[in-house]
C-alpha cells in the first residue's frame, strides 16, 4: 500500500497501524518529536519537511489528524467477502463451518495474542481464504498473510476478529451453561464423582477462556 495522505483509520493498513503504534509507544522520544513523526507519516512528508513548516500550517495538520484519537470500529459488521489487491476472498467467521485445521490454528495463534502485532495476519488468514479454495490448500498462505497486513485497513481487521471472537465466546458460553447444569444434576444424584471432577475442570478452562477473551 502506498503511503498516501491518511484521513481516517480506514486509510491505515495493519502494518501502518503498528508503525504508528511504535512511534506512540517509543519512550525514547519526546512528545513533540512523536507529534512530528506522526504528522510526517500521515501526510507523506519527511520529518525535516514537518520541522520546516510554519507554525500555522503545523497547527492545521495537528487539528486535521484528531481522528486518530477516535478508534471506534463497527461491532455489528458481518463480512462474507472481501477484495485484496483485486483478488476476491471469502470470509468465513462461522465457527460451525471451520474445519479442524482452522480451529487448531486459531487456538494456537490466539494463545499468542499478547504479541498481536506478530500474529494478527496469521489470525486473519484463518478466516480470509481465496475464493474457491479450502483453507491452506492450493495457495501460498504466507503470501496471503503478507497481502492482508499490507492492504487490509486496521478497522476492517478489528471488525472481522471482533465478530468471530463474539461468536466464539457465545458458543463457549452455551457449552459452559450446559456443563454447569449437568454438574448440578450429577451432584443431586451423588454419583459419577470422577466424571463430575472432569466436567468441573472443563468448566474452569472455559471460564478462563471467556475471562481472557477480550480482543481489544
Amino acid at each position: 500500500m502506498l503511503n498516501t495522505i491518511k484521513k481516517s483509520w480506514r486509510d491505515i493498513s495493519i502494518n501502518e497501524y503498528y508503525q504508528l503504534k511504535e512511534i506512540s509507544d517509543d519512550n525514547s522520544m519526546e512528545e513533540y518529536e512523536k507529534e512530528v513523526a506522526i504528522i510526517a507519516f500521515l501526510y507523506n512528508m519527511t520529518e525535516d519537511e514537518v520541522w520546516n513548516l510554519n507554525i500555522n500550517d503545523f497547527n492545521k495538520l495537528q487539528v486535521e489528524k484528531t481522528w486518530i484519537y477516535d478508534f471506534d470500529f463497527d461491532k455489528k459488521k458481518n463480512f462474507k467477502k472481501i477484495e485484496i489487491k483485486g483478488n476476491k476472498y471469502d470470509v468465513n467467521i462461522d465457527i460451525q463451518k471451520m474445519n479442524v485445521a482452522q480451529y487448531i490454528d486459531f487456538q494456537t495463534y490466539w494463545s499468542q495474542r499478547d504479541n498481536m502485532k506478530n500474529i494478527i495476519g496469521n489470525l486473519l488468514s484463518i478466516f480470509i481464504i481465496p475464493k474457491g479454495k479450502k483453507y491452506n490448500e492450493g495457495y501460498d498462505i504466507n503470501e496471503v498473510i503478507a497481502d492482508i497486513k499490507d492492504n487490509i485497513d486496521i478497522m476492517t481487521a478489528q471488525e472481522i476478529l471482533f465478530f468471530f471472537l463474539s461468536s466464539y465466546l457465545i458458543s463457549i458460553q452455551i457449552i459452559l451453561n450446559y456443563l454447569k447444569w449437568k454438574i448440578k444434576r450429577m451432584k443431586r444424584k451423588e454419583k459419577n464423582k470422577e466424571e463430575m471432577e472432569k466436567l468441573e475442570k472443563e468448566v474452569k478452562r472455559l471460564e478462563k477462556i471467556i475471562s481472557d477473551g477480550s480482543l481489544l
